[in-house]
């Protein structure tokens, strides 16, 4: 069996041609549970007037991902579920997650706000469900 590569520094060729034997979350290592750390709201615009308005577009979420201090990493991945209000960030930072329902995009490199291609090695993570998972307890 092959070890997952990961999602930052996996090669895109070669993932979606070996893609074509496998399905992607077969072939990328992604988490199971992870720990919120930060979450970022991007707003939708109005194209008449440029700005911002109350609808919600995706969320940006930092997290922390691994079982002990040597594996733990840092994950960024994109959160297009229901929107956790701004009155419920307190109380989700520090909460642990299962990440459920995940697909994957490609990177965009970005100029100046135009689009100019895509990233070589890495891949975008986007969860449609986070589901809230108790501490485990210490063992005695």
């Amino acid at each position: 069996m092959t070890k997952k590569q990961s999602l930052a520094t996996a090669s895109v060729k070669e993932t979606l041609a070996a893609a074509t034997h496998k399905p992607l979350i077969e072939l990328l290592a992604v988490p199971e549970v992870a720990i919120i750390k930060d979450v970022r709201t991007s707003y939708a615009y109005d194209d008449k007037t440029n700005e911002r308005t109350e609808t919600i577009v995706k969320q940006t979420v930092t997290a922390i991902v691994g079982t002990t201090i040597d594996d733990a990493e840092q994950i960024t991945f994109d959160y297009i579920g229901t929107p956790i209000i701004d009155d419920n960030l307190t109380a989700i930072i520090g909460q642990r997650v299962q990440l459920k329902q995940v697909s994957f995009g490609l990177i965009a490199n970005m100029v100046n706000r135009r689009f100019v291609g895509y990233n070589a090695t890495g891949f975008k993570l986007i969860v449609d469900e986070m589901i809230p998972v108790p501490k485990p307890q210490p063992q005695k």
